[in-house]
């Protein structure tokens, strides 16, 4: 049992990862996912975006964000309509599912818990800004807008690690009192 706060803030800190289970159950979701838009559309890429894809996720309050990429050519003008297809695709493979658009992403919320929602946004390419690629994703009206997920990554990455790994634990605990007071 912990005796000072800084031990109590280490084993809460060491309870939070997902358990083996959850993260079965995510892989499975997400190859079942990939593989019905693979199916679907010229898609070229997959990007894992959000708080899973750089570990300051919460499990029971993180969704599972990704970026389905396909060349520019191949995605309509109007970002809404990316939304759509991707929607009616996704709600046809998974017919029980309530899969549904919230710009800039598609909804689909395999169970009740944050971390069986699965957002998935269209996206496509555009360049890389140093090392770091930049997409194009829905802006939330019918244009798009750019986002760069890895760049997010490698910057929270260097300040963590130029704290000595305490700004991930921190975001984590920030994310975790949001989720349990529901703020």
């Amino acid at each position: 049992m912990p005796t000072t706060v800084a031990q109590g803030f280490a084993e809460l800190l060491s309870r939070i990862p997902a358990t083996d289970a959850v993260t079965d159950k995510l892989k499975r979701h997400r190859e079942s996912i990939k593989a019905c838009l693979a199916s679907k559309f010229s898609m070229t890429n997959f990007v894992a975006a959000g708080s899973f894809g750089h570990g300051t996720n919460i499990p029971q309050f993180s969704d599972v964000d990704y970026f389905m990429v396909q060349d520019e050519d191949d995605w309509p003008n109007n970002s809404a309509t990316a939304l759509r297809n991707v929607k009616n695709a996704l709600a046809n493979r998974f017919a029980f599912t309530d899969v549904r658009v919230s710009s800039p992403v598609v909804l689909v919320p395999f169970g009740q818990t944050s971390t069986e929602r699965f957002e998935i946004t269209p996206a496509f390419f555009d360049d890389e800004d140093d090392e770091h690629e930049i997409f194009w994703i829905p802006d939330r009206e019918t244009g798009w807008m750019p986002s760069a997920p890895r760049a997010h990554n490698a910057y929270v990455t260097e300040v963590n690690q130029r704290l000595n790994g305490r700004v991930k634990p921190v975001i984590r605990l920030v994310k975790l009192w949001n989720g349990v007071c529901a703020v």
